[in-house]
Formats: C-alpha cells, sequence, structure tokens
C-alpha cells in the first residue's frame, strides 16, 4: 500500500470512530515532503516522507498508530505551536509541546506508538511554555541531552521550505489564527457529539480551554505598559513571575520606559482580597524590576487623593495603603491632570463599582479590575479583569 493511501485510510478510519480528530484533519493536506525523515507541519498542513510511512509497523487492521501520529500532527496545528515558538529552542519546544500533546491524545483513547514521549509529570495540565522552559532548566539548551524524541529531529517544519527561524506572527495574524481555530475546534466537537452523542470529557474540557481562554491579565498589563513606552521585548529567556501560573511572559528590555502613574481605589473592598492585592502588586514590581520607568507616581484615593507619592528608578510599590471612604474618581482624575509631570499611561487598580469616572486624563489608562467579573465600561480606557 503506497503512502498516501495508507494515511487517507488512516484518517478516515478517525472520521468514522473518532470525528473529533478526524474533522480537524480534514482542513490539512497531506503532502509528501521528502526532506524531512519522518512527519511534519507547518501548522497548517500535514508532510510525511514516504518512506517513514510505508515502513511504519501496522498496529490491527485500523492502523492505529498511523492515526495517533496523524491526531498528534494536528494537535501542533490546534494549539498553533509553530506559531507560538518566537525564537526559542525549536528542538527543545518541539519535545515540550510533544510531551503535553501525547497526554491529551492518550487520554482520549487514541494509540500512540511505543517509546512516545509522555510522562506523568508534563501532562495536558501544562502548557507548553511552561513546560519548556521547566526543560530549559534541567537540560542545557544548547547541548545534545534532549529526552528521546517521538519523531526524529522535530516536527515543525516551516511553510516556506527554509528552515525556520521562529519569526515572530504578528498580533493580528495570531487573533486571525486563533479565530479560525476556534471555528474549527467548534466544528470537531460537534462532530463528535453527532456521531455517539458523547464527547470524552477531555476534548469537551480542551475545547472549552481554547474557545473560552482566562483573559491573561499579566501579559496584558504588561503589553499595556511596552505600548506607552520605547519597550522592546525578549523571549529567549522568560519573565519567572509567570511560570507559576503555566503562562510563558517575555522579559521587557527597554532604555526608555515612561512615567507611569499607578492609582489604588483604597474605598474599602482592597482591604478584604489581600490574595488579589498581593497578586498585582507582584506584577507591577516585576515588570518595574524588567523595565524601570524614570518615575512613577502613587496614588490611592477614596472619594478624594489620600495619599501620593513619587518612586524613583528601582524603587518598588508597597500595600501600605490609605483610605477606606466611599467610591467618587472625579477628584483623583483631575488631580492626575494637574500633575507637574504628566503621566505616559495610568493603572487604576479598582473593583469599578462607581458611578463617576472622572474626567479623561488624556493619557492611557488601564482599568484592572477585581472582585467585579462584569464591570460596566468606562467612558475611557481599556478594562481587564483579574481573575487568579
Amino acid at each position: 500500500m503506497d503512502a498516501l493511501t495508507r494515511l487517507t485510510r488512516a484518517r478516515i478510519k478517525l472520521s468514522l470512530h473518532m470525528p473529533f480528530f478526524g474533522n480537524l484533519l480534514l482542513n490539512c493536506q497531506l503532502r509528501e515532503e521528502p526532506q524531512i525523515p519522518t512527519m511534519a507541519t507547518d501548522g497548517r498542513d500535514i508532510f510525511y516522507n514516504v518512506e517513514f510511512v510505508e515502513n511504519m509497523e501496522m498496529k490491527g487492521r485500523d492502523d492505529e498508530y498511523l492515526q495517533g501520529i496523524l491526531c498528534h500532527e494536528v494537535m501542533h496545528k490546534v494549539f498553533l505551536h509553530v506559531d507560538r515558538l518566537k525564537g526559542r529552542n525549536k528542538e527543545r519546544f518541539n519535545v515540550a509541546a510533544d510531551y503535553i500533546i501525547n497526554d491529551f491524545i492518550s487520554k482520549a483513547g487514541v494509540p500512540l506508538p511505543q517509546g512516545v514521549l509522555l510522562s506523568d509529570e508534563y501532562d495536558m495540565n501544562w502548557s507548553a511554555d511552561a513546560c519548556y522552559e521547566d526543560l530549559v532548566q534541567k537540560f542545557d539548551p544548547d547541548a545534545q541531552d534532549n529526552p528521546d524524541h517521538l519523531l526524529e529531529g522535530n516536527d515543525f517544519k516551516p511553510s516556506d521550505g527554509k528552515p525556520s527561524q521562529g519569526q515572530a506572527t504578528s498580533p493580528s495574524e495570531m487573533r486571525q489564527r486563533e479565530l479560525e481555530m476556534q471555528q474549527q475546534l467548534t466544528a470537531a466537537r460537534d462532530a463528535q457529539k453527532r456521531a455517539g452523542g458523547h464527547c470524552p470529557d477531555v476534548i469537551a474540557k480542551l475545547v472549552d480551554d481554547l474557545i473560552q481562554p482566562k483573559v491573561d491579565w499579566r501579559a496584558k498589563l504588561r503589553d499595556f505598559v511596552q505600548m506607552t513606552g520605547k519597550s522592546d521585548v525578549s523571549w529567549a529567556r522568560p519573565s519567572r513571575r509567570g511560570l507559576p501560573h503555566g503562562m510563558y511572559l517575555p522579559i521587557m528590555r527597554s532604555e526608555e520606559c515612561p512615567h507611569l502613574c499607578i492609582i489604588f481605589d483604597t474605598s474599602g473592598s482592597i482591604y478584604c482580597n489581600q490574595e488579589m492585592v498581593t497578586a498585582f502588586l507582584s506584577e507591577v514590581n516585576g515588570i518595574i524590576e524588567d523595565c524601570p520607568p524614570e518615575k512613577i507616581t502613587i496614588i490611592h484615593t477614596d472619594t478624594a487623593v489620600r495619599h501620593e507619592e513619587v518612586l524613583e528608578k528601582g524603587e518598588m510599590v508597597d500595600n501600605n495603603f490609605h483610605g477606606g471612604g466611599g467610591t467618587d474618581f472625579q477628584a483623583v482624575m483631575e488631580h492626575v491632570t494637574q500633575l507637574e509631570e504628566a503621566p505616559a499611561a495610568v493603572i487604576f487598580f479598582t473593583d469599578l463599582y462607581v458611578s463617576d469616572h472622572g474626567q479623561d486624563p488624556n493619557c492611557p489608562v488601564h482599568w484592572m479590575v477585581y472582585d467585579n467579573k462584569t464591570p460596566e465600561q468606562p467612558p475611557f480606557g481599556e478594562v481587564t479583569v483579574i481573575e487568579l
């Protein structure tokens, strides 16, 4: 049996008994590629080496091992792993991604060839980004000490046929690909339900997590600071503050960070949620450490400005708050417009239970909202809900 026929039959078998994977695979072309040793993906289509496919052990009459590898490749596409490489060590990131994918596939009930990367430690609750960083801590990224790999080399193939350098995908391109994958995942899940009336819990959970993910408020806060100054970021080494939360955040690097104004709503509820305050301060101080602004103006407010201090470069924000009254932001926003040095941006930590947001301070404002999952949109600024 020739390679393409064998692959096509395996894809049809998946469509019949595991429609979730079969439906996803219908969006990929199967393309012969003699320059790769096994199989690979460019994040869109699936490439195969004819000799590898033809010589692969046939598991059962349904060719279950080949089905498993097809599922493996299409899940790289689902997770956008090729687009998320971001200049990291390609082989090591591929290993990290394989651990997560293989755990998911095995839990979904699809057999995988012997010797694949599976680990009790790295399961589908990890992200490939966090797994990658953990591997970097355990192994020298430049040494030849990778764990045994499912496929020889790696199964990331650049779409232009040239060696991949992990070029960054633009935010607009990434968002478009995320939307496309959400549509394909929804269709694949629905196909699985129509086929047998039951969708394995592991698949349902994955689709829900990818279609309706929690807002990564830490990344959004860093993006906001980056956009307001002459900042650049590095993905080569991540900020370690995100790793305990399963996130891979860039280190911010800059020769010039702006004057930031950070406002704390100290009307009362802030004193009842120390965990949220601690998380927010930790991230703010992490940004300060990575990209020290020349100046930070700290303001505490309830119905009036209760405290103001200026932090010089390198000084950290503490949690010694002043206030405890009602809530009205008119006074504090007017105060911001009268600062001796106008801030480049305002970060406002609040529950946003307020009727008067005050006047627009004529600079970017990011409302970081806690204890309020459905805040009303203020007349100006961007809103991010913090969830731990």
